[in-house]
């Protein structure tokens, strides 16, 4: 064994004599070289970041280092231009950003708009102002208004059907349902969770799949896992025996339909055996609180309904709970959407709750005598009122939207400047002002 040691030995030796040969190593170190190295090691020069841009132009993290390495040399101007001349480069009219940024959409795209908005927030002004039609016209400055109050402005007005007449002396049947949601929230029934599994679960299988392909964008917005994850509900093919032993029907509701970039969301369940339900929901919620270790549980209570909440930072599980009478328990993403369930079908002394009710429109009742809720033909049911309609196409819920999708892009280019901080500094930021500090990002965030 020694002499296989020794030979071993001798053997490591003249293999690294004969790299140092080789390959011009140096056994002697200078006191310059023992020196640690610079903690900035610059992988990123804005030559090679508009390079890779040139290969991944829809790359949202590669605008952003190639505009930050820009704002750096104070080429701003010039570099924002390359990367829109790169980003619309094969792309169709009409999907090119000659009109600057739409926020106002319903259907757009998040990640479209995110970089649209990065390349203007890091540019200074933005790259497509839209100019009138006629170079001569010049339009009139606005004079300074006093601010106004959002809930005050009033949106499109089209007529409805007239529903009542239409209803007439009509006999139909209303899901007991339809009395916790408001009118102007969609409502989503289905007569087993089981069923509520399957849709999305072919959403998860092909939905996506398709989204992915019209977009052009290898991600999944992943909505459904998001939704019950905040919840605290499991949707797994396991519990489908629970739930179709002790729930009787589920709804979900909310006030908008922009779920994929986060939106209030309630579900509502008809329980048959509430001492198996109630085990089981209290126990979904002490597994998520395990699972979310910085969760907080708490109570409160509201127009003398308790409730409890799970509430993490980043808000992964985020849930409002309740029972509502003796065979409805709803849970909801935000306390708002809680209290909207609860104000529509809460007694103000004329049997009429805060809010009115899918149950006490003309219009649902008039649909639910073309549509029964007990047909069998019926899995689920998916409706969308008209008052729902004039609020999505609003001013208020506009607005609202309009400053999720700002507060989104400074959060995405927030997470884009951590990795560039961490790419060169070897180790993320502690704060904001760590990556304000060290330029990797163009201004600070929230002043």
């Amino acid at each position: 064994m020694w002499w296989t040691a020794k030979r071993l030995k001798w053997m490591s030796l003249a293999l690294c004599f004969s790299l140092s040969a080789i390959f011009g190593w140096s056994t002697e170190i200078s006191a310059q070289d023992a020196k640690p190295a610079s903690p900035k090691t610059q992988p990123w020069t804005l030559e090679g970041a508009l390079k890779h841009l040139q290969m991944y132009p829809n790359d949202a993290y590669l605008q952003y280092v190639a505009m930050q390495l820009a704002n750096r040399q104070g080429l701003e101007t010039e570099v924002s231009r390359k990367i829109s001349a790169i980003t619309n480069a094969g792309r169709p009219e009409w999907q090119r950003r000659q009109d600057g940024v739409n926020l106002f959409s319903l259907f757009s795209g998040t990640l479209a708009i995110q970089e649209s908005l990065q390349l203007e927030a890091m540019a200074g002004a933005p790259i497509n102002p839209r100019q009138p039609r006629d170079a001569g016209l010049q339009l009139p400055k606005l004079k300074d208004k006093p601010d106004v109050a959002v809930n005050s402005l009033r949106g499109p007005k089209t007529k409805s059907h007239p529903w009542k007449e239409m209803l007439g002396d009509k006999e139909h049947q209303m899901s007991v349902m339809a009395h916790y949601v408001p009118e102007d929230q969609y409502y989503i029934r289905f007569q087993s969770v089981s069923k509520l599994m399957d849709v999305l679960k072919l959403n998860d299988d092909w939905g996506e799949h398709l989204i992915s392909q019209s977009s052009r964008k290898a991600y999944t917005t992943q909505v459904s896992d998001r939704i019950m994850s905040q919840l605290a509900v499991e949707t797994s093919d396991l519990m489908k025996p629970f739930y179709d032993l002790v729930v009787q029907e589920v709804v979900a509701t909310g006030s908008d339909l922009y779920l994929t970039r986060g939106s209030d969301v309630a579900l509502l369940f008809r329980f048959k055996q509430p001492v198996v339900f109630k085990a089981q929901m209290e126990a979904f919620l002490v597994d998520s609180a395990k699972a979310h270790t910085n969760a907080v549980r708490g109570k409160g209570k509201y127009q003398g309904v308790n409730y409890e909440s799970l509430i993490a930072p980043d808000r992964r599980v985020h849930v409002f709970s309740a029972y509502l009478g003796d065979e409805v328990h709803v849970r909801s993403n935000t306390l708002i959407g809680l209290q909207r369930v609860i104000d529509t079908i809460q007694d103000d002394g004329d049997n009429v709750g805060e809010i009115r009710s899918l149950a006490e429109s003309d219009e649902f009742a008039y649909i639910r005598t073309l549509m029964p809720p007990e047909a069998k033909e019926e899995d689920g049911f998916i409706y969308l009122s008209d008052p729902l309609i004039r609020r999505l196409t609003g001013p208020e819920l506009k607005l609202t939207e309009r400053r999720r999708v700002l507060c989104y892009n400074h959060l995405r280019m927030i997470s884009h400047a951590c990795a560039m901080f961490e790419t060169e500094f070897g180790k993320p930021p502690k704060t904001i002002d760590d990556l304000f500090d060290e330029e990797c990002v163009p201004s600070r965030f929230n002043d």
